[in-house]
């Protein structure tokens, strides 16, 4: 991330434009449901992917198109199938002011097969590890499994980091002075599901999270907060899913609509007791060709208090890119964005995105004249056209922040 001091470019926002930013997004997010897509059903089938030269071995495999009804397809017993299993192996170097430079290794394989016009289950395993001139390192490991034609869901999500971090202090008005600190975790998170309706699962959670605090200020604000100095946090939960996506890698239509619930508890193993409960929707509209308008609404609730690893954040490269991870920090979060998705050249793609949210320590704290916004832009390269994978490289703009993120796979 590229940190800017002389950022002030936002900093003469209205509040006008932050009450438009929301009404637009709550306008979009409704829209997205009231809306029929025009998409065809064929559409699916044919899109991101160029044609390839057929060969017998390849028919065979079951990766040419619809077979002739007139012709067999020998021992295999569902020709139309198309085997997606590949795997990429993706170095680079990258720049940051707090870390100097980056070498990045990403590496993601996918296994399954699908069938012509039916929805994308794949099952994948993304790993990358990230190792500075600081000699600081992030590890992250993330399998994902679908079962019996996508009826059951396995997902981890697993980091280790040793790594510098930033804490602005807790509330939606926290002022741009930090205190630097090098965080040192481990994280691991599964989530099991079962298909109980068509595209809704239930499922349950485990999490459990090991960190520590090194080099703080002493003395500072962030030594005196829970987790202040390291917090270890066990919990499981319940989740309810609505999955209609025609993609799990890289979705074009549809959306996911996630309701889940976590509880931390001392029986558990946990250091701190307290609940976090989330509702995360996201809707693709396509609207013509290769472009499609991608919108994403999270809400966070804590009950309690939750130590400050585990509370709700704005920022990183996922939610509202164009602030510092842990910008804004609290016990709730409100928080918005949308993305337009467009093809440029070749393989080559391009994204906008804007955002807003906001964090408060109760419900009824939440302000639409306290919200932030950020706004970015982005490039993408297609490494997979049968799957539709991206390699992405966005920068987000914020009142007093320019972060910059390279990774595979979209932001949502």
């Amino acid at each position: 991330m590229l940190d800017i001091t002389a950022g002030n470019w936002l900093a003469g926002r209205v509040n006008v434009a932050r009450r438009a930013a929301c009404f637009l997004l709550a306008a979009l997010f409704v829209a997205a449901h009231l809306v029929p897509s025009p998409i065809q059903a064929d559409e699916v089938a044919t899109r991101a992917s160029e044609p390839e030269p057929q060969s017998e071995a390849a028919n065979d495999a079951g990766t040419a198109g619809p077979t002739d009804p007139g012709t067999t397809a020998g021992n295999d017993q569902n020709p139309e199938k198309v085997d997606h299993s590949d795997w990429f192996l993706l170095p680079a170097i990258f720049y940051s002011t707090e870390t100097s430079f980056l070498l990045v290794v990403g590496f993601l394989a996918t296994f399954g097969e699908t069938s012509p016009g039916v929805d994308e289950r794949l099952s994948n395993i993304q790993v990358a590890a990230t190792y500075t001139l600081n000699n600081q390192f992030v590890g992250e490991v993330h399998p994902e499994f679908f079962f019996f034609d996508g009826k059951y869901h396995l997902k981890g999500k697993n980091w280790f980091w040793y790594f510098p971090d930033r804490y602005y202090g807790l509330g939606n008005e926290s002022d741009a002075n930090f205190e630097s600190y090098v965080s040192l975790q481990f994280r691991s998170l599964w989530n099991f599901e079962r298909e109980i309706a068509a595209h809704l699962f239930i499922g349950a959670s485990y999490e459990f999270t090991l960190s520590q605090v090194l080099d703080a200020q002493a003395g500072g604000a962030l030594v005196g907060e829970p987790g202040g100095k390291g917090a270890r946090t066990s919990g499981i939960g319940a989740q309810l899913v609505y999955d209609d996506r025609d993609s799990s890698l890289s979705p074009h239509r549809g959306g996911i609509f996630t309701l889940s619930t976590m509880l931390y508890d001392g029986a558990l193993g946990s250091q701190y007791s307290f609940s976090m409960t989330e509702l995360d929707l996201r809707e693709y509209l396509p609207i013509v060709g290769e472009h499609v308008l991608a919108l994403r609404f999270l809400g966070k609730v804590a009950t309690k208090s939750p130590p400050i690893q585990k509370m709700a954040a704005i920022g990183g490269k996922y939610t509202l890119r164009g602030f510092f991870e842990g910008r804004y920090r609290d016990r709730n979060l409100l928080s918005a964005q949308l993305e337009y998705r467009a093809p440029l050249w070749w393989r080559f793609g391009g994204v906008l995105f804007a955002g807003v949210g906001e964090v408060a320590q109760t419900i009824d704290a939440f302000d639409l004249e306290g919200v932030h916004p950020c706004a970015g832009f982005g490039v993408r390269f297609l490494i997979d056209p049968a799957t539709g994978v991206n390699l992405r490289f966005d920068l987000g703009f914020s009142a007093d922040f320019v972060s910059a993120h390279f990774t595979i796979l979209e932001a949502f």
